[in-house]
């Protein structure tokens, strides 16, 4: 009941009811302060917005505060204060609100600002915090707010620490209540879920049909996955159209890791005809959206004069660009482009800075380089024992080559005790990796018989012929002399005749002098063999004198006519 007094003869209502009254009133007539603070909005009037929403959240209206909030964080009619808007995120969920708890729980799942920064008297920190960040999360899941829910599935996806181990069955729990309400992200964290092996008891094809439903629905994350799946044929039957239709439609819509799928697909033609252009626009894309990978594939194709108008200065642009995003692989072209002063000053000191940098990052070919570094002394002075440090490091991150000089250096005592048998292991397991220079030195001590292994010919042309098909050429040169000797098959032999030809044209001396007898001893041409002895004697090779004498004298004897 409202008290009435007389005051000169007129009826009024008592104190603070009054108040309240008018405000009732006002209410009616002008709508809530938040809907007041939107009409104000809409105008454009974001200042005057701002002040309403302000007096409101002084007022505790949860609205207001949220409305204020995100007024805060963007600068929307009042200067940005990222910590006056977590505080009032935060007054807005303890009042109950869904939206805001939802983004109160986002905060702490991300963290907020640099902790480095947390001596500046203005500058907001929020450190990550999983437990927050669920608590928060499920305050406003349990009001059914779909976009909680999935991010309520997504902090139980991941390990949050010992207070926040872990739980794919609140996962999925969660997941499952978000597509109960038809939630499109749904359906892909559970897909995620089941395609990171999370839930023994679904297979593949689940996931496959989830991202897929997902797809049907504009989903670009999903149409992402949808297209790797039928590239890679995962959970269904390959099928290269319809993939190339799906991923081309995640990366129009802004998916990176789609335009660098499309780049890779195009340029290795994969599936689809080969298409640089297609594959320099698609990584273009994804470099111009910041993504390392794309801009160290994109210099890689001006490299290799891949790109429309191959560009080496614009490869050392992305390459810097890529390297400025702490990208290995560009870190260490880097490296070699100014080892090698290609494009780029020569300068081995920086080679071995770059270098350094990608050896930090457990890249094999960066550490590979910095172990050649220390072993030739480039750019530094010898030091074997750094040398073996590296090159251990690469070999064991899978480098053949590194593998192979890690049995160079136990061969010789260099920078590690020497030991002739660790050394023909490190020979063996890089042949076996792919290695050219350990399959033909394994190759080598299985003809001889003189290095700890028994001679094995088999084996030892099995490894020659390896390392030959790589471009070895002292290799090509031992498999032709055992082929000769056992007098292969003419077609054989001319093939191997050709490689030589093109090792001979790059000036390899020792290729020279194995067609030299080659020439005598197939084709039975004395002249020709003494004067190809006799350009292998310019080109260098010390054996080739002998050669040429040897020849000339049985030439001159008659035997070879």
């Amino acid at each position: 009941m409202l008290s009435w007094i007389r005051v000169r003869g007129k009826v009024t209502v008592a104190g603070s009811r009054l108040t309240s009254l008018i405000n009732s009133i006002t209410h009616g007539i002008r709508g809530s302060a938040y809907a007041r603070g939107e009409r104000l909005a809409g105008r454009g009037k974001l200042a005057d917005a701002a002040a309403i929403w302000q007096e409101g959240a002084r007022q505790g209206d949860p609205q207001c505060q949220m409305a204020l909030a995100e007024a805060l964080d963007a600068g929307r009619g009042v200067l940005p204060n990222p910590k006056s808007a977590f505080r009032w995120y935060r007054a807005a969920a303890e009042n109950g609100l869904a939206r805001a708890q939802a983004c109160l729980a986002s905060h702490y799942a991300n963290g907020f600002g640099d902790a480095k920064g947390q001596h500046k008297a203005d500058a907001f920190v929020l450190e990550r915090s999983d437990v927050q960040a669920r608590h928060w999360a499920r305050l406003a899941a349990e009001q059914g707010m779909v976009e909680a829910q999935v991010l309520l599935g997504w902090l139980y996806a991941r390990d949050g620490g010992p207070d926040a181990p872990l739980d794919i069955a609140q996962a999925c729990i969660w997941y499952q209540r978000a597509i109960d309400q038809g939630s499109i992200k749904g359906m892909v964290g559970l897909a995620n879920l089941i395609a990171g092996g999370n839930m023994p008891d679904r297979e593949p094809a689940d996931a496959f049909a989830l991202y897929e439903q997902a797809a049907h629905q504009n989903d670009p994350t999903a149409q992402y996955y949808t297209g790797l799946y039928l590239l890679e044929g995962i959970g269904t039957v390959p099928d290269g159209g319809a993939a190339m239709a799906w991923l081309s439609k995640a990366g129009e819509a802004g998916i990176v890791a789609a335009c660098r799928t499309l780049g890779i697909v195009y340029r290795r033609g994969r599936g689809v005809e080969r298409n640089f252009a297609a594959a320099e626009t698609w990584l273009r894309r994804g470099a111009l959206k910041g993504d390392s990978e794309c801009m160290a594939l994109l210099a890689d194709m001006h490299m290799a004069r891949e790109a429309a108008v191959a560009n080496p200065g614009e490869a050392i642009i992305w390459y810097t660009a890529a390297a400025e995003l702490g990208h290995v692989g560009a870190l260490a072209a880097l490296g070699l482009a100014h080892q090698t002063g290609k494009h780029v000053p020569l300068d081995p000191l920086r080679a071995v800075y770059f270098f350094e940098k990608a050896a930090a990052g457990g890249h094999a070919e960066g550490a590979f380089h910095l172990g050649l570094c220390h072993l030739e002394g480039r750019g530094i002075p010898v030091d074997y024992q750094k040398a073996a440090r590296f090159l251990m490091m690469a070999a064991e991150l899978g480098h053949a080559n590194a593998t192979y000089n890690m049995g160079v250096l136990c061969f010789h005592g260099h920078g590690v005790p020497q030991d002739q048998e660790r050394a023909m292991s490190f020979y063996a397991r890089s042949a076996e990796m792919g290695s050219a220079s350990g399959q033909f030195r394994l190759a080598h001590a299985l003809a001889t018989g003189q290095e700890l292994l028994p001679a094995d010919p088999e084996k030892a042309m099995h490894w020659f012929t390896a390392a030959a098909e790589q471009g070895h050429v002292p290799a090509q040169v031992n498999l032709v002399r055992i082929l000769i000797s056992r007098q292969a098959p003419r077609e054989e032999l001319e093939y191997w005749r050709s490689r030589l030809y093109e090792a001979a044209r790059q000036g390899i001396a020792i290729a020279m002098t194995a067609l030299a007898e080659m020439k005598w001893n197939i084709d039975r041409d004395a002249p020709a063999a003494i004067e190809m002895a006799r350009s292998a004697v310019e080109l260098g090779d010390p054996l080739a004198e002998s050669l040429a004498q040897y020849l000339e004298a049985r030439s001159f004897s008659g035997i070879v006519r």
